[in-house]
């Protein structure tokens, strides 16, 4: 079955609420759909989701451009049965890029599920876990609190708190939270790169009885800083935005940088290469904690799979696949029928239900799409 045409669909979803982290602001999901089309007419569906370009150094105009000019005719013609062949393809198209790329295999693990009439679960080593507990995500703000204990009386697992105004008033917002959440939720602080290894250090000595880890508390390419701070501290620490690639994983891994890996399949650039990040994980004694970024439905459901089929993922938090909540708000499935897919993942009391049927299980919701495009789409095919 041969790829004829992919199309990348611009679309702009606007956040019911500004979500601000230390590096910028979220307030707008500028993601890309993208369709795979093939000679016996099966469509394959994917999604970028580039959150921030301080992030991840992509936006939505990039992927676009990226995704027809270069990864599509990279793989125009290919059989969409040889997987590993067609994403080395794609990973020698272009440098970086990782959240285009991600959308690719995405797409392309849609299209070999529905033509094989098995989930994208099942394709990416089997059904593990049938319910995907939900870390929620919330950021410093007045109703912080109220959102946080809302999300906890509808069942979700945890907690995670976007930190980095500063080490007095994080400290007073942290005490502040745990008084309200009480002892036995748990709590991540996440800092996004917001502060210098020794006031990184001061940070988690001070806050160490009130989380249970603390997320990228340095910025990305100080791995030194990182392996500094956890040296020094009494809970775990988790590297996100140091761990985008494989080789990002083994060096913070060979420094005893990180107690943990947050693994994004979008900001991995795809499946297979969060597959090697879980890896090199498990080879170093580090478990991976999952993550979503700006997806909708399409990338959301693409998190589901991955995570239920990847054991190495630690439970203690769930996976912080809140990215439609964040984006529609709500904490139930009910919230999202404004989302681009008709068919919606499940989400009841705190945790993702895990579809079954063929690809993603996800069905287009065409006017909705239409609602939110953002530009005319582009289009690539064989001549």
């Amino acid at each position: 079955m041969r790829i004829t045409g992919i199309e990348a669909v611009p679309i702009h979803v606007p956040y019911h609420r500004p979500i601000p982290i230390a590096i910028g602001t979220n307030k707008h999901a500028n993601n890309v759909l993208v369709k795979l089309n093939t000679d016996e007419g099966v469509m394959g569906v994917g999604e970028v989701s580039p959150l921030i370009p301080s992030y991840s150094g992509e936006t939505q105009e990039t992927a676009v451009s990226v995704i027809s000019e270069c990864l599509a005719p990279a793989i125009l013609g290919g059989n969409i049965f040889s997987l590993e062949e067609l994403m080395q393809r794609v990973e020698h198209a272009i440098v970086g890029h990782l959240c285009a790329k991600a959308g690719i295999s995405i797409a392309l693990h849609d299209a070999v599920g529905k033509a094989l009439g098995v989930s994208v679960y099942q394709l990416l080593g089997g059904l593990y876990r049938e319910r995907i507990p939900v870390c929620f995500t919330v950021s410093w703000s007045d109703g912080a609190i109220e959102e946080a204990l809302s999300h906890v009386r509808a069942g979700f697992r945890s907690i995670k708190v976007k930190i980095g105004k500063g080490l007095r008033e994080d400290v007073e917002s942290l005490h502040h939270l745990r008084e309200a959440l009480g002892q036995d939720m748990p709590i991540i602080a996440d800092a996004n790169q917001a502060y210098s290894s020794p006031i990184a250090t001061k940070l988690v000595k001070e806050i160490e009885d009130l989380v249970q880890a603390v997320e990228q508390p340095v910025l990305r390419w100080d791995i030194e800083g990182l392996a500094s701070v956890r040296r020094q501290s009494r809970v775990p620490i988790i590297a996100d935005e140091s761990a985008t690639t494989p080789q990002d994983a083994l060096a913070i891994a060979s420094r005893g940088a990180a107690d943990m890996f947050l693994l994004k399949v979008m900001r991995s650039g795809g499946f297979k290469r969060a597959k090697d990040i879980v890896a090199i994980g498990q080879a170093a004694g580090m478990p991976s904690f999952a993550c979503s970024m700006t997806e909708l439905g399409i990338g959301t459901a693409a998190n589901i799979h991955f995570a239920a089929s990847t054991p190495a993922l630690i439970d203690t938090f769930g996976c912080s696949f809140d990215g439609p909540l964040q984006i529609f708000g709500g904490a139930s499935t009910v919230d999202l029928r404004d989302d681009i897919v008709v068919k919606t993942p499940v989400l009841k009391d705190g945790a993702f239900e895990v579809p079954s049927g063929p690809g993603l299980c996800v069905e287009l919701n065409e006017a909705n799409i239409e609602k939110y495009r953002n530009g005319e789409p582009v289009n690539i095919s064989v001549t």
